[in-house]
């Protein structure tokens, strides 16, 4: 099983990226730049409806380091931070390393963990299932389809992992998605993910056929978002950018200036992207004309 090289490369190429591009994250009039909080390499950002809160996942160091220092922050809407350390390895029995793609289901949390998925109880945040998944060396992004199985990207493996609520764990693509499977969101019944080797997006049918592709502009794609309207959110590390591919999949940056852009989320009831950025220990969220 190879390392994860195409993620690794961007940890590498980050300093040289910021500095020949605009860097600043600086917030304009719609949006607002989360940081000198305490959050600690954030790779994720997923909202919550019934709590309306933005959930963060904080790596807290190296993305492979099984350090158990991970940990999961709860913020408000306005940018306040409600707990910083909601769940963190280490404490109340937990075990979180390096926590990066979550989901959602009824009444639980989920959590990809390197070569594990956690699952934590949605209300109080406490530990209640570990699914390991045997050979995956990264697991990244994760989705929950209409079937409440959980679908989660390995880049080491360049496969997506499916998982049933009944811990069943099975391999959903027919065949490798070329290098570096990332980011993960269904519209209906097709999943959508972000690949590089070249950068594009890649659309899947039900038994896990590749049937369309979208070219995105520059590379480094990490987070994707599929919104009600048709169109879709791809963050771009190397473009420092957030894209809008619209329903022509017309594809255009719509927030630029981003350093090391991660797993985008998306606040449905305020229509605001929740953008991580890694590198800088802080959060930004941009509200959508």
């Amino acid at each position: 099983m190879r390392p994860p090289t195409r993620y690794l490369a961007l940890l590498v190429l980050l300093p040289t990226l910021c500095g020949s591009l605009s860097c600043s994250g600086k917030a304009s009039d719609t949006s607002q730049v989360i940081e000198n909080v305490g959050l600690q390499t954030p790779e994720s950002v997923l909202y919550d409806p019934l709590a309306d809160l933005y959930l963060v996942a904080n790596i807290n160091g190296q993305p492979t380091k099984k350090d158990n220092n991970g940990f999961i922050s709860r913020i408000t809407p306005d940018g306040k931070v409600q707990d910083l350390k909601w769940i963190a390895g280490g404490a109340n029995a937990v075990t979180l390393n390096a926590p990066k793609g979550m989901g959602l289901t009824a009444d639980r949390l989920w959590v990809t963990d390197i070569n594990v998925v956690r699952g934590f109880d949605r209300v109080s945040g406490l530990p209640v299932d570990s699914i390991p998944v045997p050979g995956a060396g990264f697991l990244n992004d994760l989705t929950v389809g209409a079937d409440d199985a959980l679908y989660v990207s390995d880049m080491a493996t360049d496969e997506i992992i499916r998982i049933t609520l009944a811990g069943e764990v099975s391999t959903f693509n027919s065949r490798p998605l070329a290098v570096g499977p990332n980011g993960v969101s269904f519209r209906g019944d097709a999943l959508w993910v972000t690949v590089s080797s070249p950068d594009r997006l890649c659309k899947l049918n039900r038994a896990g056929d590749v049937i369309a592709e979208i070219g995105i502009p520059g590379g480094g794609l990490d987070g994707l978002i599929c919104l009600n309207d048709g169109g879709m959110l791809v963050s771009s590390w190397s473009e420092s950018s957030v894209f809008m591919v619209n329903r022509e999949r017309h594809v255009a940056p719509i927030i630029r200036d981003l350093p090391s852009p991660a797993d985008i989320g998306y606040d449905s009831k305020r229509n605001a992207v929740l953008i991580p950025l890694f590198r800088q220990d802080a959060v930004r969220i941009d509200r959508l004309p």
